[in-house]
């Protein structure tokens, strides 16, 4: 993804998911991020943490078909996710001809 995206800390995310060059939005799919991303058309890859987090993914990934699901490895009793999980989730969604940017769109 090397020249194709960019990690940070805190961003103004409604800015951001605005701005035409955003292709896909990894999300800890608080409610606020979630609709935030939908209003812009950004699909999301999911990363929940905590709370109702994983439920407002599932309802993202298996009911409405609005997101792709990253797999945490949980042999690390962590939130650990794969760099190759990510790269294959930002590839999947940043493909416009996917069903997921379809539909988010």
């Amino acid at each position: 993804m090397e020249g194709r995206g960019m990690i940070c800390e805190w961003a103004p995310q409604v800015e951001i998911l605005a701005h035409k060059a955003s292709a896909v939005f990894v999300s800890h799919c608080g409610w606020n991020s979630i609709l935030e991303s939908l209003w812009f058309g950004v699909p999301i890859l999911t990363w929940p943490i905590y709370a109702k987090q994983q439920l407002n993914a599932s309802l993202m990934v298996k009911e409405f078909g609005l997101a792709l699901e990253l797999k945490l490895d949980y042999r690390t009793d962590s939130d650990v996710v794969m760099a190759n999980e990510i790269e294959k989730g930002l590839k999947q969604l940043m493909d416009k001809d996917s069903v997921v940017h379809k539909k988010v769109k």
